[in-house]
């Protein structure tokens, strides 16, 4: 090894053999030569930053939209989903109240003399989704620490694996939410006897008693993630000190009471005084949701398509995610309309559409829509016009605020509808109803007036006792259906004139009914054959069948005039957005095809760096290409079995160049590359 290290000029002697390098670090002295001088620090007076007036949209249109469009698109999206987050908000604390409220009157109720001695134990059932009762956790903790009720703790199964863990965590929860690391240290200090270790429950009962504390709750999320021994020996030693210490344990189950008894053994569970709770299930509160944000509002100018629709609630139900997380992800689909579609701006202020630019009517001229509404108007032999939408951008602005009061005023309509649709339900098939967000995407895609859901979902309608359609009429009496209110009128007199005769005890039903069909048997040819025979109806039931049949036909007119397919509208590409890449490429990424194509074709996200001497496609010398693509290159082309000195030394030979250099030029850019 000798031979091969020159020590007194510190470099290596090159050879292609040499196996390894040797290290000689530098001296003392060399060390104080070789570090830079530090800079001067010069003092200088620092303004206070002013608000920065930068707006997070970008001018569109090739950079030639104004700043005005910007704005307003900015404060259209503000304002539009300053109405959707308050309004998901609500629901998320609605759905949780009930809940919240429950397990705090349990932990306010608690007495020791009703529980016999056992520890109180409040069994939460929060479903399949464990994030459920994360999200009841943050509101109960946050009451009891306001109403000075009880200190809570939220331990995970990560942060227990054994019993020493848990009840350092526990301790150190309890005790971090009134005294801070010092205070607790101070009080360690003036307790008088022996130095009390950290998993001591004599540290928390100290506490408790100097501080008044009423009931210390912990909170197990997720309670099938903990060793059933573990929780076992946990509850023993918490049971040992209930005398002391008012423990209230609360467990988020999964699964089910029978399944975690199972996991607990005997002696574990006679130490516990159980009550339980069912959480809201994240599918209820997820279609609660939807519909919410969805449906009609007092500031909607935009809605989501049935592509992102379906990816929405897929994802969501699928990965059995949060509530707050389908949130961010609505919020994304927003932001990304009135971000990228400069044509959003028409949503807004209708003053700026007399502002308009140029490039603006270009883009309404090549939206698909458009192609569609001229080809409509060619048909109808409507070619002046025509002319007058391609040529004149005056005429067009009209015709885009009208059609865009239309279509957005169409859309409304036929959200009412899936509302008629699901109260309709309601009375016909209660336990099997098709959800609103279901009845939404096919709504969305167009498929819902000529789908068998709307003929299938009427003809139960002619069935309805004269109770229940007298009853689905006045919920229906909010809707603003051609003829309802007069037939509704009509069926009162008729109940009212037949609740006078004695003799009718029943309620009316309508010859569609199955009660007014006999079965008849017949044998012709010494063969069996039954047929269906309607019996005689009296005057009543005649006269509430007549009433019925016109029900249907004014529920059948008013699904067919608000059911439109959506996408025949003009315009719809400014009040829908159903762009499902944008959302893909945030919430599902692809880290591994993205690094893949950075390091096989780096000019695509270094520019002109990687470009050749025209800049006109990439570059034909791979030196000019990061070290790192040309290493994977060479790692590619490379068989199953890689040689590592063949690859240096062909990787060596691209960086090194064509250009011939001194050896000692080669030997710095060789350690500069590694």
């Amino acid at each position: 090894m000798e031979n091969d290290v020159d020590v007194h000029d510190g470099h290596l002697n090159t050879d292609e053999t040499q196996g390894c390098y040797v290290f000689l670090p530098p001296s003392h002295e060399n060390e104080q030569n070789l570090r830079p001088s530090k800079r001067r620090k010069h003092s200088r007076s620092v303004r206070p930053s002013e608000p920065s007036q930068k707006e997070h949209f970008v001018p569109l249109l090739q950079g030639v939209e104004t700043s005005d469009h910007v704005q307003n698109r900015s404060q259209i999206f503000e304002s539009c989903w300053a109405e959707h987050e308050e309004l998901l908000e609500d629901l998320i604390q609605e759905t949780n109240i009930k809940t919240v409220n429950e397990v705090i009157d349990f932990v306010d109720g608690i007495d020791n003399t009703t529980c016999n001695g056992k520890i109180p134990a409040g069994l939460i059932v929060v479903g399949s989704n464990g994030a459920v009762y994360s999200s009841l956790t943050k509101p109960l903790t946050a009451r009891l620490k306001d109403e000075k009720q009880a200190v809570v703790v939220n331990l995970a199964a990560g942060q227990a694996p054994v019993l020493k863990s848990a009840l350092k965590e526990i301790i150190q929860q309890a005790v971090s939410v009134v005294l801070s690391d010092e205070d607790d240290a101070e009080l360690s200090r003036t307790r008088k006897g022996p130095r009390l270790l950290n998993y001591d429950l004599q540290r928390l009962y100290d506490f408790v008693q100097s501080h008044s504390i009423p009931k210390v709750v912990v909170s197990f999320q997720n309670s099938e993630a903990f060793d059933g021994s573990l929780l076992a020996d946990l509850i023993d030693v918490l049971n040992s000190w209930f005398d002391r210490i008012p423990f209230v344990l609360l467990f988020g189950i999964a699964t089910s009471i029978e399944l975690f008894q199972e996991k607990l053994p005997r002696a574990a569970i006679r130490h516990l005084h159980g009550m339980k709770f069912e959480a809201a299930q994240t599918g209820e509160t997820l279609e609660k949701m939807f519909k919410a944000a969805a449906s009609n509002g007092e500031y909607r100018p935009m809605w989501l398509g049935a592509g992102i629709s379906n990816l929405l609630l897929q994802r969501q139900r699928n990965h059995a995610q949060n509530v707050e997380d389908f949130v961010r992800a609505f919020k994304y689909a927003h932001m990304t309309h009135f971000y990228a579609n400069p044509l959003s701006t028409l949503l807004g202020n209708r003053d700026l559409a007399s502002s308009l630019h140029k490039e603006h009517f270009e883009a309404v001229r090549n939206l698909p829509s458009f192609r569609s509404f001229v080809e409509d108007l060619l048909d109808k032999k409507e070619l002046q016009v025509v002319r007058n939408m391609l040529d004149d951008d005056q005429y067009l602005r009209s015709e885009i605020l009208k059609n865009l009061e239309y279509g957005q005023a169409s859309i409304r309509d036929m959200l009412v509808a899936l509302d008629v649709a699901s109260k309709i339900q309601t009375f016909t098939s209660p336990n099997s109803t098709i959800p609103w967000s279901e009845l939404y995407t096919i709504a969305m895609s167009g498929d819902l007036a000529k789908s068998p859901l709307i003929k299938g979902m009427l003809m139960p309608v002619k069935k309805l006792p004269s109770d229940a359609m007298c009853a689905l009429l006045n919920d229906l009496d909010n809707f603003e259906i051609i003829g309802l209110s007069s037939i509704r009128d009509k069926l009162k007199h008729l109940i009212t004139r037949t609740s006078s005769d004695a003799t009718i005890t029943t309620p009316l039903r309508s010859e569609h009914d199955t009660q007014h069909e006999t079965l008849r048997t017949t044998v012709v040819a010494q063969k069996v054959e039954l047929s269906k025979q309607k019996s005689a109806l009296s005057s009543q039931d005649s006269a509430y069948s007549t009433l019925v049949d016109r029900v249907h036909v004014a529920l059948r007119d008013f699904f067919d005039e608000a059911l439109i397919n959506p996408q025949d509208l003009f315009l719809h590409e400014v009040f829908i957005y159903d762009a499902k890449s944008p959302y893909r490429d945030v919430f599902t990424p692809k880290p591994r095809a993205a690094v893949e194509r950075a390091l096989s074709s780096p000019w695509d996200y270094l520019g002109d760096d990687c470009r050749g001497e025209d800049g006109d496609g990439p570059s034909s010398s791979t030196a000019q290409q990061p070290a790192v693509a040309v290493l994977y290159q060479l790692y590619l082309e490379s068989g199953s079995s890689i040689n590592i000195a063949d690859l240096w030394s062909a990787f060596l030979t691209i960086m090194r160049g064509e250009e011939d250099g001194d050896e000692d030029e080669d030997e710095d850019r060789e350690r500069s590359i590694l």
